[in-house]
């Protein structure tokens, strides 16, 4: 969706554009694509007055609370809207959107309360091309995004301009954190492969366990890979501790699956039952958003091919029924745009469940669900058994 990644920040390709110039030209193409974008620098206006630059307009400015009762007001009388029930606005803004038309505005969050903010993550409209046509640059401090006020403007933002210098080159810590990692990875695989040698994989394990102490700094959290590797250690000494005979079987891919990067990965139970290899979660993420582009394409053959055969829904009990119900949906609108934020994996008995935010867009309609698609494995296959709407983003 984006050409242009901002964190190669001063890579070799853009050592000769500034940094400035690479997030203002990031900007013009992703704010389209995303509606909202953070800001989260020392001196914002710095980067503004390059983009106002670049854009060749200035940007309205929305920075005191009382400059605006609402977004709503704000969006008003910039458009030179009269003020109207949430109906009509929406009615108008869609055909204000239709119509090619486009907004870009400034934002400065850190002045503004959090009743104010949670109306900026509404629904904004969309141009025919499923491009959001208000573009907001929003800035704001990362610690007060996460407060517990601002659940709808988290969950909305899905792309940030951070410091450039934070993405110049990995710091120490990353690099010790990658290190630990990997010597974790290793110790764990060694030490189930040679586990009839009792002596070598403990003195492997004791090694690991010297270099998180050695390098562990004063900090009152411990970060998340040295919990990994000493849970790579301790289940090393568990695996000694319960082979006892020559013929036992294990899996050494298996075990290397809880070293998944992946937090919920670390939730590992007994019987390694629950857990989710890096390849299941890779291939179903890809799923996902195959499924979803095959919706966008408005081909029934190729967005029914990924559903279970005989699928049917309790409004439509009848797999017939359904795929006749679903082909119309499909085909009717004009364009269709959805987008996926990210997936989240969860792993019951032969099942996998997906679990995501869902924005969908097409001409004249669009909302924001977080959706479960049920998936199952059927001749080397990833099918869907079950489709559930769990949450929905109040419309504006």
């Amino acid at each position: 969706m984006v050409s242009i990644n901002p964190r190669l920040l001063g890579t070799e390709k853009n050592k000769r554009r500034s940094n400035l110039e690479v997030w203002s030209c990031w900007l013009q193409q992703a704010l389209p694509e995303f509606g909202i974008v953070q800001i989260n620098v020392p001196n914002p206006e710095t980067l503004i007055a390059r983009f106002e630059r670049d854009l060749t307009i200035p940007l309205p400015r929305w920075s005191e609370t009382n400059q605006y009762v609402s977004f709503n007001d704000c969006l008003d009388q910039l458009l030179s809207q009269p003020k109207s029930n949430s109906n009509y606005r929406q009615h108008f803004l869609r055909r204000w959107a239709e119509e090619g038309n486009v907004l870009w505005l400034y934002i400065n969050g850190d002045k503004l309360n959090d009743a104010v903010l949670e109306d900026i993550a509404d629904s904004l409209p969309m141009n025919t091309q499923g491009q959001y046509a208000v573009r907001i640059l929003l800035t704001l401090d990362s610690k007060r995004l996460r407060s517990p006020g601002l659940v709808k403007l988290r969950g909305r933002l899905f792309e940030s301009v951070e410091s450039p210098l934070l993405h110049s080159l990995p710091d120490s810590n990353s690099v010790r954190r990658i290190v630990v990692g990997v010597i974790a990875v290793v110790s764990l695989t060694i030490g189930v492969m040679l586990v009839r040698e009792p002596s070598l994989a403990t003195s492997l394990s004791q090694t690991v366990s010297q270099f998180l102490i050695s390098e562990e700094e004063p900090t009152p959290e411990v970060p998340a890979n040295q919990q990994l590797a000493k849970q790579a250690h301790d289940t090393s000494l568990a695996l000694l501790d319960n082979t006892t005979s020559t013929d036992a079987s294990l899996s050494p891919s298996q075990d290397i699956d809880q070293l998944s990067v992946y937090p919920n990965a670390l939730d590992i139970d007994a019987s390694l039952g629950s857990v989710v290899s890096d390849e299941i979660r890779m291939t179903l993420t890809a799923a996902v958003h195959d499924w979803a582009s095959a919706w966008e394409s408005q081909t029934p053959v190729a967005y029914f091919s990924f559903y279970d055969d005989g699928y049917f829904t309790q409004d439509q009990p009848d797999a017939e029924q359904w795929r006749s119900w679903r082909e119309q949906r499909i085909t009717a609108p004009e364009w269709i745009r959805v987008e996926i934020g990210p997936v989240n994996i969860t792993r019951e008995g032969v099942t996998y469940e997906t679990r995501f935010w869902q924005l969908y867009r097409a001409s004249g309609y669009q909302d924001n669900v977080q959706k479960v698609l049920t998936w199952i494995k059927r001749d080397n296959r990833w099918l869907i058994v079950d489709e559930r709407l769990v949450d929905k983003a109040p419309a504006n």
